[in-house]
């Protein structure tokens, strides 16, 4: 091997560990930002303790857990809960964390759920115009249908 392809190797070696030397820890990421308030366990702490009305999210219920994709699981850690519809008592931490602090989290939150049977939110892709869902979630459609005139004018479908 030639010392300059050596040298080469070296450095990148060293330039690797140094990189992961400064990747954040999920575990002591999400210890230190998210546990106060969803738990060391990921279950949430309990009302009583909290202060909350309404209950935290579980995240080793595998139905909430592991249905949307990191984006958005992203998106409410990094502008809090209104961004995607949630609670306003889930806080941003974008000024707070860093966005590789966030995806370390997220990357322990994905842990919770332990059931390999639940695929991860990226593989729940968008349907088709005219196809059903690939994943069945908690949702509601409704579909209107305007008519110029006449009785029937407007019409409603809820499924």
């Amino acid at each position: 091997m030639s010392s300059s392809r050596a040298r080469t190797l070296a450095s990148l070696a060293l330039f690797s560990s140094a990189a992961w030397a400064q990747a954040p820890e999920s575990e002591a990421v999400y210890e230190s930002a998210c546990a106060a308030c969803h738990g060391a366990d990921g279950r949430g702490g309990s009302a009583s303790q909290l202060g909350f009305e309404q209950p935290l999210p579980d995240f080793t219920d595998c139905d909430f857990a592991a249905r949307e994709p990191d984006a958005d699981w992203y998106a409410i850690a990094h502008r809090g809960g209104p961004i995607r519809g949630f609670d306003r008592l889930m806080p941003a931490f974008g000024e707070a964390l860093r966005p590789d602090e966030l995806m370390a989290a997220l990357a322990h939150i994905r842990t919770f759920c332990t059931d390999a049977r639940w695929p991860r939110g990226e593989l729940n892709l968008p349907r088709a115009l005219f196809t059903e869902k690939a994943y069945p979630e908690d949702e509601a459609v409704i579909t209107t249908t305007l008519v110029g005139e006449g009785l029937d004018s407007i019409g409603h479908e809820f499924v």
